[in-house]
Parts: structure tokens; C-alpha cells; sequence
């Protein structure tokens, strides 16, 4: 039908469109990477050490104190030592975190350590099962033309995608579309149907 996404085995998106949501509901696979517009609660974040912190520095556009990087088949063979490692630079520095405040059970993939004052629960990667899709979103700067070249950006988009194609893509948590929609902006007003 007309306004139906085709078939694939992976849908990659920058922004959380009607037809997006539909094909993940109905058991599509989705990789979204929204920037900061299409998202609810972002936070603004810098690579920066956490001697720039929020008690120091109070007008700093960034008030995060680092990353944790948990085990997970995506980041496999991407080297980290479990934190912010300087490969990790050029991926997250003014990139926008996530909040999953309202989603306390999902686990982030790349977690965000937010300062002690806020104490929000941040990340730049997560996965979850929404309907009968699966979907993986991350504000990595994957698709950020300055940072494109990069061996370590290539590197990561090519074991993302390698993952996002595989069998071992099955996330254990569950989001509901509404639950969705509390940290993503929807892009437009297609009708769904969700039942």
C-alpha cells in the first residue's frame, strides 16, 4: 500500500515518523539516531573530564561526568575499557543524550554519568522490544559529516550495523509505543493502528 515503508531487514531513521513507528510495531527491526530536536529531555553533553564539573564550571554547556560502556554484542569488538576512552571522543562531543527517567528498566548500552545535582539516567545507546519490532536507538555522531571519516566512527557504524543484521539483535526489555513516545517526538501525523 501506498506510505508503507518496504521491505527490509533494517530500517535506519533520524527521526520517529508514523510509518517508522508502524513498521517497528508490526516486527520491523528500527535503528534510530534523533538528534536533540526529537527528543524529549535531552541533555546537551561534551567530552569533557570531570574536572570541568558542575560545581567548577556552573556555566559549562555540558554537566556530565563521563560515560560507562556495558558489555553488549555491538560493542564487542569495539575497544573501551567500560568507560570513556578517547575513541570515544569525536562519537559523543555535543552529542545529545538520552533520558530514560520514565523507562527505568531499560538498560543503557552507553550510559551517561549525569552530575550529582540532576542525577538524571542518561545514555547515547539502548535497545528494547516495542510491539513485535525490535528497535536500537543511539545519539552516537555516527552520521555527523565531520565525524563520518573517522576510523573509529566507521569502525563503530560497521559492528552496529553488523549486529543490527544478526540473530543476537534481541533485545530483552519491552517499551510500549506510549512509553516510546514519552522519550521520542513524533515526526508527523500519519494514522496507525496498533492492534
Amino acid at each position: 500500500t501506498e506510505g508503507e515503508l518496504p521491505a527490509s531487514r533494517l530500517a535506519i531513521s533520524e527521526r520517529l515518523s508514523g510509518r517508522v513507528l508502524q513498521y517497528l510495531h508490526d516486527g520491523g527491526s528500527v535503528w534510530l539516531m534523533p538528534g536533540a530536536k526529537q527528543l524529549h529531555g535531552a541533555v546537551p553533553t561534551r567530552y569533557l573530564p570531570p574536572f570541568w564539573s558542575y560545581l567548577w564550571f556552573p556555566d559549562n554547556f555540558s554537566n556530565v561526568m563521563g560515560m560507562l560502556i556495558h558489555d553488549h554484542p555491538a560493542l564487542a569488538r569495539f575497544p573501551h575499557d567500560g568507560m570513556s576512552d578517547w575513541q570515544w571522543y569525536s562519537l559523543v562531543n555535543d552529542a545529545p543524550a538520552i533520558c530514560l527517567d520514565s523507562v527505568p528498566f531499560i538498560e543503557p548500552i552507553v550510559e551517561v554519568v549525569d552530575n550529582f545535582s540532576r542525577a538524571k539516567r542518561l545514555c547515547y545507546a539502548f535497545e528494547a522490544q516495542v510491539g513485535a519490532g525490535r528497535l536500537f536507538v543511539s545519539t552516537l555522531r555516527l552520521t555527523d559529516p565531520a565525524v563520518m571519516p573517522r576510523p573509529e566512527a566507521r569502525f563503530l557504524l560497521t559492528e552496529i550495523s553488523r549486529y543490527l543484521l544478526s540473530d543476537s539483535f534481541a533485545p530483552a526489555q519491552k517499551l510500549s509505543v506510549g512509553e516510546l513516545l514519552g522519550l521520542m517526538k513524533l515526526s508527523n501525523g500519519i494514522a496507525l493502528d496498533f492492534e
